[in-house]
């Protein structure tokens, strides 16, 4: 009897144990959708403050890190500053450009846009908001994108970028989960 006293309390701790171990794992691993992050991104410089905006609706997402978008009647392709993502022949390449396009039609495709320069191809090269949601650092959150460091110290808010990859980096998300992937600028440079 003294034996089955010990035992049935020690059960009960084990059972329970059991049960709130497999929750806490169930939680873990339900699935996200692709572009949302643990942990809130410090406060890039929000667009509200920013000069020379403009007020724009997505029309295209191309990839992860080009979309086309209307700005008073004018169509344009817009560049995400300071970030480059898997191209579309490359692995996660299709992924970046769907949660791309998730934010997008999370925002009804009205997107602020603030300008920093064009680049070699006539794209002008920005800062694209969604609401308080800076898309550039959201995909480098998320592991969809990369910091380009080669451009992103021209970007108003490369703090943000830099702080998203950190996060990328030590979450183990995207391009940061182990996998082998090539670079997207040297995997542009072996296409030409």
């Amino acid at each position: 009897m003294r034996k089955l006293d010990v035992l049935i309390p020690i059960i009960a701790i084990v059972g329970f144990s059991i049960y709130f171990i497999s929750q806490n794992l169930q939680s873990q691993f339900e699935a996200k959708p692709d572009y949302e992050i643990d942990s809130p991104l410090p406060k890039p410089l929000m667009r509200s403050v920013l000069p020379n905006q403009q007020l724009c609706n997505v029309t295209d997402v191309f990839d992860g890190d080009i979309i086309a978008v209307s700005c008073n009647g004018q169509e344009k392709r817009l560049r995400l500053c300071g970030i480059d993502a898997p191209e579309m022949g490359q692995m996660l390449g299709e992924k970046a450009k769907t949660s791309l396009k998730r934010m997008v039609d999370e925002v009804g495709g009205k997107v602020s846009v603030y300008v920093i320069e064009e680049d070699r191809y006539g794209r002008e090269v920005a800062e694209v908001w969604g609401e308080d949601k800076l898309f550039n650092a959201e995909l480098v959150a998320v592991g969809l994108a990369y910091n380009y460091r080669k451009y992103s110290g021209r970007c108003l808010n490369d703090g943000a970028i830099d702080t998203a990859e950190a996060m990328a980096q030590r979450n183990k998300v995207g391009v940061w989960d182990g996998g082998n992937y090539q670079l997207p600028w040297e995997f542009r440079r072996s296409n030409r």
